[in-house]
């Protein structure tokens, strides 16, 4: 056959049929992988097979390995000392090819015709991923030689911005990202308590409400049919029995914007039942100043 001339598919089917039940010798299998050997070497499956095959492939190999156990699971023991000590000396003076090496200079050493790059390799990891990650990670507990040695490799760096600080300019943009930004993202407990009671009396609210005051936030529901803030404090959070002190700040800013405000503690909430809630929401319509 001619070199650079492509085979039809008709003539590719005719081959495969006369090729079909034939057994391969050891000896011609073998000429077949040694010819291939390096063939590949540092090409990507995208590069090799394109995308939309390369896709197939990688979901094969997934399908394959799905069950898999590895040989060594729960084995102890497994090679002798002799064994280990001769690896251990064969590794011996060798310099990973990776060490001291960052960001672009790794970019650089794949295009270079060095290994295959990772396939996250500059990508970000989705939520979904940093999810499972963290789960993956979820009671480990590192050991105090683990801790020491990631207490030393940490000493010397310091954080990008110590001893910087963000220009007025800077800081009023923050407030504003932070006022839309709705934190927590998921409603405490004794939040959730309140926010049925308050639909079991009928009443229309709002939760996590910007209140443009000086010490501007996010409160936690807000009624404005009767202009009322309700705070849920965590017990832990905002230091009960006294009160943080930019949550007293923010009362009365609240009050002198004209606001009535109940805050109410987590222990508080707990026990409360309907009709209590009901009395509290009369009381303080009733005589907190407008």
């Amino acid at each position: 056959m001619t070199k650079g001339k492509k085979l039809s598919e008709n003539h590719k089917k005719k081959l495969s049929l006369a090729h079909k039940g034939k057994k391969l010798s050891e000896e011609h299998k073998k000429n077949i992988s040694n010819s291939n050997i390096g063939r590949h070497k540092g090409m990507t499956l995208e590069k090799r097979y394109g995308e939309e095959k390369a896709g197939k492939v990688k979901k094969k190999i997934s399908l394959s390995l799905m069950g898999n156990v590895p040989w060594n699971k729960g084995k102890t023991n497994i090679y002798s000392k002799e064994t280990l000590k001769s690896n251990s000396n064969s590794h011996k003076g060798q310099v990973p090819w990776n060490k001291g090496k960052k960001g672009e200079e790794y970019k650089l050493h794949y295009k270079n015709g060095g290994l295959n790059p990772p396939s996250n390799l500059g990508k970000p990891h989705t939520e979904e991923t940093k999810r499972k990650i963290g789960l993956g990670h979820k009671g480990i507990r590192h050991s105090e030689e683990s801790k020491r040695k990631m207490s030393q490799s940490q000493k010397g760096h310091f954080p990008y911005r110590k001893g910087k600080h963000h220009t007025e300019e800077a800081k009023e943009k923050i407030r504003k990202a932070r006022a839309k930004q709705v934190v927590p993202k998921k409603d405490t407990k004794i939040e959730v308590k309140i926010q049925e009671y308050l639909k079991q009396l009928d009443i229309e609210f709002f939760t996590h409400q910007y209140m443009k005051i000086e010490h501007g936030y996010q409160c936690d529901i807000l009624i404005p049919s009767i202009n009322l803030v309700i705070e849920c404090d965590g017990d832990y959070w905002h230091n009960y029995p006294i009160g943080n002190k930019k949550d007293h700040i923010r009362t009365l800013e609240l009050i002198e914007k004209g606001f009535r405000v109940l805050r109410l503690w987590e222990r508080e909430i707990k026990d409360l039942s309907l009709i209590q809630f009901k009395d509290k929401l009369e009381e303080i319509i009733k005589y907190q100043i407008k």
